[in-house]
């Protein structure tokens, strides 16, 4: 089942039907989770795990077969519910398959390797004269079409570095480190070429999220090394790329379409939010069709995206699909943090994976957030990922911490009970 996870991770992230339109009418996708789906069910090594986090994502999926209905386009928010079912699919399959750590970290390592996979391929066509042209510069995008613009493909790549840095410092073959190095090299060089300035500041967050997590003098020497690694990659950076990224300060540094852009995030978020004071229940239906029908036809006459995360999700689901949405993502991070605590509890059990994925998850739902001021993505099947990662690393952290608690009561018990040869000595 593992495996067929891993080819699932390679075909969302891949999509080789985009890349290949000849492939697009064999409907490889929905094959290929049917069939996982016909082997999950008569495999005999499922465990139906069940908790806050999952409820809050079927309750989610719900949501948007619900509010359909009272969608502005109800067959826009069926066709987007029916999207959220195949991520939520593969979410359960993850918590109901993985069955210990060993099979957690094959999946995490699957992913990482993917995204590799992804990353080069990608990188292949921009060197082969596959990009955009905007904002005044050449753009590096991603190989298919969905999430591919250099936005989208940037903060996929951001997305991925906790968990690539976990595979760095968890596995200890020289290879899977090398790989994971030149991962990193590639994936800042292709960042700077989507001249993504959203791309950048998150990536620069990650770095601060490295940083303080080292603690102590050690955090200084990060620090130190950060600011000459930066200042170093600052003066090799192409002109175009430098001059865009300047404009994140100084908005006279580029064309004028650069300050357009940061303005329309902000707009979007208004319009997000006048669209859920009309509609705060449904909000104008699931799905970005239905956000920029509504707000193109009833609101300010823009036909296009929130580029928000908060605007979409409250502009498209309302209080409710926001207070849900917010509630999964909380519940993520809570358990992320438990698994950690459960490990102090437990510090001679072998956990040191599970700790160090938990800070990734942690990391990654800190980068999408705040990404998320940038960016529409509601729909990222991360959320779902970083979700089922959590919740498992607090089912096998805590599964451990109570086989690891009666031994210790045990070995109490025996310190506090003299032997009998003690108890003879002293008579």
């Amino acid at each position: 089942m593992v495996l067929l996870l891993i080819g699932y991770f390679f075909l969302y992230i891949e999509r080789p039907w985009e890349v290949w339109p000849r492939l697009a009418p064999y409907r490889i996708e929905r094959i290929y989770m049917l069939v996982a789906m016909g082997v999950f069910a008569i495999w005999r090594g499922k465990r139906l795990r069940w908790g806050a986090h999952p409820l809050l994502v079927a309750t989610f999926l719900g949501l948007h077969y619900a509010f359909a209905p009272f969608a502005f386009s109800p067959r826009a928010a069926l066709d987007q519910g029916f999207e959220y079912l195949k991520m939520a699919v593969s979410y359960f399959l993850i918590i109901w398959s993985v069955r210990d750590e060993a099979e957690l970290r094959t999946l995490v390592h699957g992913y990482a390797g993917v995204m590799g996979l992804y990353l080069l391929h990608s990188f292949r066509e921009y060197l082969a004269g596959r990009h955009w042209y905007r904002m005044g510069i050449v753009r590096m995008v991603g190989v298919g079409q969905f999430a591919n613009d250099p936005n989208a493909f940037a903060a996929s790549i951001a997305f991925s570095l906790p968990f690539v840095l976990l595979v760095l410092r968890t596995d200890n073959r020289r290879w899977a480190k090398a790989a994971c190095i030149a991962y990193g090299g590639l994936a800042l060089y292709c960042i700077v070429l989507t001249g993504s300035r959203a791309g950048f500041v998150t990536l620069a967050l990650f770095g601060l999220l490295v940083i303080g997590q080292a603690g102590g003098r050690r955090m200084v020497s990060a620090l130190v090394a950060a600011l000459i690694l930066a200042s170093i990659g600052w003066e090799v950076m192409p002109e175009d790329k430098k001059l865009r990224i300047e404009t994140i300060w100084n908005p006279e540094a580029g064309p004028a379409g650069a300050q357009a852009s940061a303005e329309g995030r902000i707009e979007g978020l208004k319009a997000g939010l006048r669209i859920m004071a009309r509609r705060p229940l449904t909000g104008a239906g699931p799905g970005g069709e239905n956000f920029m029908r509504y707000r193109a036809a009833l609101d300010d006459g823009s036909a296009t995206q929130a580029h928000n995360l908060f605007g979409e999700v409250l502009g498209e689901m309302g209080l409710l699909g926001g207070f849900v949405f917010l509630a999964q993502v909380a519940a993520a991070w809570v358990m992320a943090g438990k698994a950690r605590i459960l490990l102090s509890s437990a510090p001679t059990a072998n956990l040191v994976f599970l700790d160090r994925l938990a800070i990734a998850c942690r990391q990654g739902l800190a980068l999408m957030l705040f990404n998320g001021l940038f960016g529409h993505n509601l729909y990222r099947a991360n959320w779902l990922w970083i979700g089922a990662w959590s919740f498992l690393a607090h089912r096998f952290q805590e599964d451990r911490a109570h086989e690891v608690q009666p031994s210790r009561l045990h070995e109490m018990r025996r310190a506090a009970v003299p032997s009998s040869a003690t108890r003879a000595g002293r008579s």
